[in-house]
């Protein structure tokens, strides 16, 4: 399976996003009289390798990673695009350098990683559910149905939703997983993996936890 192809339902949505994040930094800019660095939302990234970034968990870590380190994890990328990767998120206040290290390392930022936390272990089942389900290629409606039920349960925690990208890519991993690295991104957090090995080969208990998980949010909303 193409990665392209796994993308491809979300990938104008998510330009759209970014460009709707744009406007609004520059209309919030433009009423305070401020800099475009203060007081605003940092841009959600929208293309592919950004969001490859911003999904590795070290970069979480205040000590930071470094550009080749980046660069290992998305899977032995080069180390000068993922630099210039690295310099697009930093001008959407995503990422920052590391004060005072040499050579230079890179974190998300405080601002971006407000309301964002790892991928609980409901979402990782909510969406290896969606991937067995669809046989590892989710249509439109199932991705879909999938952000929404995502979305529910990162409001209800009071956190921000993952967007589109986020949410393909996170099946993207599920698919290096079950073809061994052969297809999907190369870079998996433990989370998934081990969400994958307790329910990968049992699909009726990973439909159960799932619904179950969808229940107690309808259940919590009523």
């Amino acid at each position: 399976m193409n990665n392209d192809n796994l993308i491809a339902s979300v990938a104008e949505f998510s330009a759209a996003v970014g460009q709707a994040f744009t406007r609004l930094a520059t209309d919030l800019s433009g009423a305070t009289g401020s800099s475009p660095q203060a007081g605003v939302e940092p841009v959600e990234p929208t293309g592919m390798r950004q969001q490859q970034i911003i999904e590795i968990e070290r970069l979480r870590d205040r000590a930071g990673m470094k550009v080749a380190e980046i660069a290992e994890a998305l899977g032995g990328y080069d180390v000068a695009n993922t630099h210039l990767a690295l310099r697009s998120l930093e001008k959407k206040r995503v990422v920052e350098l590391v004060p005072g290290v040499t050579p230079q390392h890179w974190r998300l930022t405080d601002e971006y990683m407000k309301g964002r936390n790892i991928w609980d272990r409901e979402e990782l089942i909510l969406a290896l559910d969606c991937f067995v389900q669809a046989d590892t290629k989710p249509s439109e409606e199932q991705m879909r149905e999938l952000q929404s039920d995502l979305t529910f349960w990162a409001l209800a925690r009071g956190q921000r939703p993952r967007s589109a990208a986020s949410v393909a890519f996170k099946l993207a991993n599920f698919l290096s997983i079950a073809t061994d690295g052969a297809e999907g991104f190369e870079h998996v957090g433990r989370r998934d993996r081990d969400v994958y090995e307790e329910f990968g080969s049992r699909p009726d208990a990973l439909r159960e936890a799932a619904t179950a998980i969808v229940g107690a949010l309808e259940a919590a909303d009523d």
